[in-house]
């Protein structure tokens, strides 16, 4: 989601002052729809808002796996995965040195299961 200190921090200063897109007037349609989602979004329990999250990250998969399924038609399943992946993360998760990745969770682990639980010490 787009707030205004990400949006300060992805878009260079213009006229020697920050971008600022709430300085921007809204149409009249988009400031009415973006009050009834905050209505909808403001009677669901925090359950629901999660769930809601959820299907729309789903939905968001599909339309990019559709995108890249109809760029390389003969890809396999796992290749389109791994596609959306990099696209999403920038890694190339083929040239990973996995030995590599699994030693190092396995520190991780390691490291979590010697601290203290909360409320230990």
């Amino acid at each position: 989601m787009l707030t205004l200190s990400t949006a300060r921090a992805c878009h260079p200063p213009v006229g020697g002052g920050w971008y600022d897109p709430s300085a921007m007037t809204e149409p009249d349609h988009v400031r009415g729809a973006r009050a009834r989602q905050q209505e909808i979004f403001g009677r669901m329990t925090p359950e629901q808002r999660i769930a809601c999250g959820l299907a729309w990250t789903r939905f968001t998969l599909e339309i990019a796996r559709a995108g890249v399924r109809y760029d390389h038609p003969d890809w396999t399943p796992e290749q389109i995965d791994r596609e959306i992946g990099r696209r999403i993360t920038g890694i190339d998760v083929t040239r990973l040195d996995w030995e590599k990745v699994h030693r190092q969770q396995a520190q991780l682990r390691a490291r979590r299961n010697m601290e203290p639980a909360d409320g230990d010490a």
